[in-house]
């Protein structure tokens, strides 16, 4: 798989819609409901996982099920639901939930979920556009998708059982098992087939009745969230320059808003507030997947769009006091490329100085990846339980009776040190970095990072391709303040080297960060390689209370994204910061470049990493 075209999101997850030939053969109560070939679509389950329909790929069938909380028929039909689940499971049949009721929320879900033992997954549909392009009308329907070709091969109810206002004892036909065993079998369902009987749906902006326009309600949504990167010096692959060029992407933009590829935010809105976030609040994905879906209409007056995006400044906070330039870099057309390593001393850089923001940027944003610069040596080993965890064993051992020996002891003695510097992991914190579309790292007022003097940096560059030969000019801004600030700003991190993965193998890995003293944290970042899934920093607090800080729980590699409290959170003494990934080295990661791979630690990109970022000062 081309990375680019992932992190462009032009490549296409998605089965588009073909002519409803085949609409006769599935029963309906709406004239609408005519789907054949089901569009790849994304939700966040009830316990805020992330999933997508097409990463069922490894099931024969899937079977979606409309679920609705307090609904009377979803709650006698559960217990048969999960019955039926585990019964054709070994069969390589897969049950999810979707639920499309605008009053529904995860928690009131989960709830009634454990109350009816009701275990399958249940999607939020919180857009209501997955249920529009399903043509649902009621709850308690069953359709029954073929993954080969994402196909709707049937939906019907699950039995004869249940009717407005009563019951049977016993059913006298199960057409959801009938119509699994058929398809399975490779036969035709059964075509008598009765209408589903269960609790209408209300849907909030029906996207008959949904009136969306370019000028008035789709340009301002693509301003606020998608032309930060789509622009002249973006790293988006086209410009959203006007409606001509928006209308001629419109099918395409329906389909990433859908699977949720676009925009690239992938954390779980209900954890955190970002300053970074352009996520899509639900009524603005419905918005969009609507104006396609109704023709894309242009709407009166001036456009928006064109003309009126300015390019990128080229320092956007001004000039900055010290430039590192790294010089012009060749990018070929295809191909990967090896991390490239940078050695840059700052010889005229004579006294400690203490920097107050940091602009790590390319010229060429389309072929720069990402970017750290490290201080090598310590890096910011600060306590000496970070010291010893890099020491090998016998040299711990030592370390350890000597610190019992020195209990007024601030650090290791320098034959200690020496080896740290040797073996220190280089990633385990950074002191500049750049990822796509991130924002200048400004430091909050009254804090700042202390640049030692005569520093020699270590900068490493990863880039990818583009289809066409390229260049790239990267730049370190750096911007100082006048006086020494009041805290100073560190970068710790919870890492493991244990992410070793064999072929197909999905793996979750932990790690943690203790911290003696109080702080306060200002950002939070996960960093894996194509593998990582997701990644959730869980604040555990010395009262015994818990808080998720942030839950990226659709990790993708090419969109490695800074997360950076938009009100930073000050933590006790005592707290662990406690890290807990998902590596997926299967085929159904569809940003595996060889699930066939035995997978080490390492920086290579076809390696793997476990390094969760932490951004904070001490109390």
């Amino acid at each position: 798989m081309n990375p680019f075209l992932a992190m462009a999101g032009l490549f296409l997850v998605a089965c588009s819609c073909s002519e409803p030939s085949a609409a006769a053969a599935l029963r309906s109560d709406s004239p609408t409901r005519d789907v054949i070939e089901v569009d790849d679509f994304a939700c966040f389950d009830h316990t805020g996982k992330f999933q997508r329909l097409s990463r069922n790929s490894d099931a024969k069938l899937v079977v979606l099920y409309v679920f609705a909380n307090e609904c009377p028929i979803v709650r006698q039909q559960a217990g048969g639901l999960v019955e039926l689940s585990a019964e054709f499971a070994p069969r390589g049949v897969r049950f999810l939930c979707l639920d499309s009721s605008p009053q529904d929320r995860r928690a009131s879900v989960a709830k009634e979920a454990g109350e009816l033992g009701l275990t399958l997954p249940i999607l939020m549909d919180e857009t209501q556009c997955v249920a529009e392009m399903l043509g649902l009308t009621r709850t308690a329907e069953a359709l029954v998708i073929e993954s080969a070709s994402w196909k709707l091969l049937w939906r019907g109810p699950l039995d004869d059982r249940q009717n407005y206002g009563g019951q049977r004892d016993a059913a006298t036909r199960s057409w959801l098992r009938e119509a699994l065993e058929a398809a399975l079998a490779g036969q035709p369902a059964p075509p008598d087939v009765p209408l589903t009987k269960g609790c209408a749906l209300t849907f909030l902006e029906p996207r008959a009745k949904h009136e969306v326009t370019y000028v008035r309600d789709v340009a301002p949504i693509l301003a606020r969230r998608c032309v930060p990167c789509h622009r002249e010096g973006g790293i988006g692959p086209w410009k959203m320059d006007g409606y001509e060029k928006l209308r001629g992407w419109s099918e395409m933009t329906r389909e990433v808003v859908l699977a949720r590829i676009m925009p690239p935010w992938h954390a779980d809105p209900a954890h955190g507030d970002f300053l970074e976030d352009i996520g899509l609040a639900p009524a603005e994905a419905r918005a969009l997947v609507h104006w396609v879906e109704r023709g894309a209409p242009r709407g009166e007056g001036e456009d928006p769009l064109a003309g009126k995006v300015e390019p990128f400044p080229e320092w956007p906070l001004g000039q900055p006091d010290l430039i590192v330039d790294l010089g012009l870099q060749e990018i070929p057309a295809t191909g990967r490329i090896p991390n490239r390593d940078i050695s840059w001393e700052l010889k005229d850089h004579l006294s400690d100085r203490w920097v107050r923001a940091l602009d790590l940027r390319p010229s060429n944003a389309e072929v720069l990846h990402h970017a750290f610069a490290f201080v090598p040596g310590q890096q910011e080993l600060d306590t000496m339980v970070d010291q010893l965890a890099e020491l090998p064993k016998a040299w711990k051992e030592k370390a350890t009776q000597w610190l019992a020996e020195n209990p007024d002891a601030k650090e290791l003695p320098p034959e200690y040190s020496e080896a740290l510097k040797r073996r220190a992991f280089q990633g385990r914190t950074y002191f500049a970095k750049y990822f796509p579309g991130q924002l200048v790292e400004e430091y909050p007022p009254g804090t700042g990072k202390l640049l030692p003097a005569k520093t020699k940096l270590l900068i490493e560059l990863h880039y990818t391709t583009t289809g066409a030969p390229a260049t790239d000019r990267p730049r370190l801004g750096i911007y100082f303040h006048d006086s020494q600030p009041e805290r100073e700003i560190k970068v710790a991190s919870t890492w493991n080297r244990k992410v070793g993965l064999q072929p197909h193998q999905r793996l979750e890995v932990s790690a943690e960060r203790a911290f003696d003293h109080g702080l306060t944290v200002y950002a939070l970042s996960p960093h894996m390689h194509y593998r990582g899934r997701s990644m959730r920093f869980t604040a555990f607090l010395p009262d015994g209370k818990s808080e998720i800080l942030l839950d990226v729980t659709n990790y993708v590699f090419d969109w490695q994204a800074n997360y950076t409290l938009r009100n930073p959170k000050r933590l006790p003494a005592g707290t662990r910061i406690v890290c807990d990934a998902l590596y997926d080295n299967s085929a159904q990661n569809e940003h595996n470049p060889d699930p066939n791979a035995i997978v080490h630690f390492g920086s290579r990109t076809d390696d793997e990493m476990f390094v969760g970022y932490i951004v904070y000062s001490k109390e």
